[in-house]
């Protein structure tokens, strides 16, 4: 099964506290592995989660329009999307292409990995 991971953040705030660009990828990177996706493309920006306009976002919905890939996983729901509305709009998109949404469960961290 082909994977795309999108990670955002908004502030430097997010950066420092654990939320980092680097943290939800390397994150997604393990879920992916565990679940024995192909991680095909990567996206990550520093936006705002309240505008549906963000370039990676638009590359990420652009796949899933031409459909190539099977799944899209994200650290959390709110890292796609902090409007409710946009969220069912991107919701729409992938149901209308057949892509699953995939957040990490909520306590899924690479240390569970490490022992």
């Amino acid at each position: 099964m082909k994977a795309a991971i999108y990670c955002r953040v908004s502030t430097d705030n997010q950066e420092r506290e654990g939320t980092s660009l680097h943290t939800q990828l390397e994150n997604c990177l393990k879920y992916c592995e565990s679940k024995g996706y192909e991680v095909s493309h990567r996206f990550s920006e520093a936006y705002s989660g309240l505008s549906l306009e963000r370039p990676e976002l638009d590359n990420l919905r652009e796949l899933v329009r031409d459909e190539i890939v099977d799944v899209i996983v994200c650290y959390s729901l709110d890292r796609l999307s902090r409007d409710p509305g946009h969220g069912v709009i991107i919701t729409q998109e992938l149901e209308k292409h057949s892509v699953k949404l995939e957040t990490l469960p909520k306590m899924w961290t690479v240390q569970n990995w490490v022992n």
